[in-house]
């Protein structure tokens, strides 16, 4: 992403410092990084070799089958082990057809919660794991992905859960922190600026603080 900044900077676009975050995260939102797309044609190859796997195996017993039924004549023993290739050769299909499924399922969540800041990584995991779940069982019928997962992170007054996800207004504050003491933005969560903090900014960034954030500066005097 600091390429393209480059790239419309060596064509007479200048992005201002305080917009180049804001930038960067909605290029984000709309391109692909080079990892990410990699990331996606190593998931294509694996399961293309899982699909011809189980094409094969299923390929193999539909031709024992085949050939079990044209000489196997009325024995039980042959009529019995057709029985047992068939049921086999249906279990592969069922098999195969499920997990592409949840391979779709699972692609829907990922998108579903692209844009969602949880608190760490162990809760989205967590969430992600429920969300796919409840996509699973009976609870998804006539329901919405966005209607499930707030089933999961909402109480029943419908207030977001604690320790859960990051709210907007934290984010903006990590933002406003990000600009003025020159730390990277993290959608971790954390505190805004500190009183230690606070104290040891320098008139200029003091200054900047008083721009962006005039409650956060008055509070911050007020300590």
């Amino acid at each position: 992403m600091e390429q393209i900044i480059a790239i419309l900077k060596a064509l007479g676009i200048e992005v201002p410092e305080d917009k180049k975050e804001t930038l960067v995260a909605e290029m984000k939102k709309v391109f692909a990084t080079t990892q990410e797309l990699e990331q996606k044609k190593q998931k294509i190859a694996t399961l293309e070799a899982e699909k011809k796997t189980l094409s094969d195996a299923q390929t193999d017993l539909q031709g024992k089958l085949t050939d079990l039924q044209a000489s196997a004549g009325d024995t039980e023993t042959y009529k019995n082990k057709i029985t047992e290739l068939t049921e086999a050769l249906e279990t592969e299909k069922k098999n195969a057809a499920a997990k592409e499924a949840l391979e779709q399922l699972s692609g829907t969540v990922d998108g579903f919660l692209k844009d969602k800041h949880f608190v760490n990584d162990i809760t989205a995991s967590a969430v992600r794991s429920q969300l796919v779940e409840k996509l699973q069982s009976d609870a998804a019928r006539g329901h919405g992905v966005s209607e499930l997962f707030d089933s999961i992170v909402k109480d029943e007054k419908g207030e977001v859960k604690p320790n859960i996800l990051i709210d907007e207004k934290t984010i903006e504050m990590e933002k406003k922190r990000a600009q003025i003491v020159g730390a990277p933005f993290s959608t971790g969560g954390g505190q805004t600026i500190t009183k230690e903090e606070f104290a040891k900014l320098s008139i200029t960034e003091r200054t900047k603080l008083k721009e962006v954030s005039p409650e956060l500066y008055d509070s911050l005097r007020r300590r």
